[in-house]
């Protein structure tokens, strides 16, 4: 095992294997996929601390849809274990460890195709043959072959594991498999039909508030209509009163004039008697 790892490379703190090694896809971020069977790491590493909390919120959500507890998990409830707690798990999360670190996306021109041995930041990335040859054929050109692994599978299905092709195992497994398809995609087409309930829900009450609201508008504008309507009133009777005024006062005054005038008129007359 010292003999896996270059001088140059010694500063890694994970060294990782190429389980599948895919070329670029531009439709497909990530293709290719770390073995998980064969590890290398330092202790504390914060890319297998990130892949072990995935797994923990993972399984904190399945068994949240699921109503039971974490202990109460069932093969049936999870869609592919290999998502769950296989390589699969372990390549997202270091590869997001090392986005976050990185700043950057990461595709398969990071890690795919690889000849020889490649660190990305503190990660060893050993090309397919060294941990997984025996498994995919890889040609020699991939590098040296460090690990064989030999597996049964036995996690896989109730059924103990892997099956020779055409044997009556291998068809109690797919027919297995068919099974928990279905109700796969029976729960998640519940989900969808949840989900669709609840933004309905959320639209109808939206549009709910909005009517509301609306009905505060008008009842807000009547209001204003009939303030606006009770101070034309006001103003008019004001003006009215005024104007009434304004003419008994020249009323008033006419009267003085004309009993002015009558005096004025009725002096003469006195002084000829």
């Amino acid at each position: 095992m010292d003999d896996w790892v270059l001088e140059e490379h010694r500063t890694a703190n994970l060294v990782v294997g190429l389980e599948f090694d895919y070329d670029y896809q531009e439709d497909i971020a990530m293709y290719s996929q770390f073995a998980s069977w064969t590890i290398m790491a330092k202790p504390r590493s914060p890319h297998l601390m990130q892949v072990i909390n995935d797994i923990l919120d993972e399984l904190n959500e399945i068994a949240r849809r699921n109503e039971v507890s974490i202990e109460g998990i069932e093969l049936s409830m999870i869609s592919d274990v290999v998502d769950i707690t296989g390589p699969k798990r372990m390549t997202w999360g270091i590869i997001k460890s090392l986005k976050e670190i990185l700043g950057r996306e990461l595709d398969d021109r990071d890690v795919g195709e690889l000849r020889s041995a490649r660190l990305i930041h503190d990660v060893l990335i050993l090309p397919g043959n060294a941990f997984a040859g025996t498994q995919n054929g890889f040609k020699k050109e991939k590098g040296k072959v460090f690990v064989n692994h030999h597996y049964a599978g036995t996690w896989k299905n109730k059924f103990g594991g892997e099956a020779e092709k055409g044997s009556e195992k291998e068809k109690e497994i797919e027919e297995e498999r068919k099974i928990e398809q279905e109700r796969e995609e029976k729960r998640i087409e519940e989900e969808r039909i949840e989900q669709e309930r609840i933004k309905q829900e959320q639209k109808d009450m939206e549009q709910g508030q909005e009517s509301e609201q609306e009905n505060h508008n008008e009842q807000d504008k009547d209001v204003e209509e009939e303030k606006e309507e009770k101070k034309t009133k006001q103003q008019e009777e004001s003006e009215q009163e005024e104007s009434e005024q304004e003419d008994k006062i020249e009323e008033n005054n006419d009267a003085e004039d004309n009993e002015a005038k009558e005096k004025e008129e009725s002096e003469p007359e006195k002084e000829n008697l």
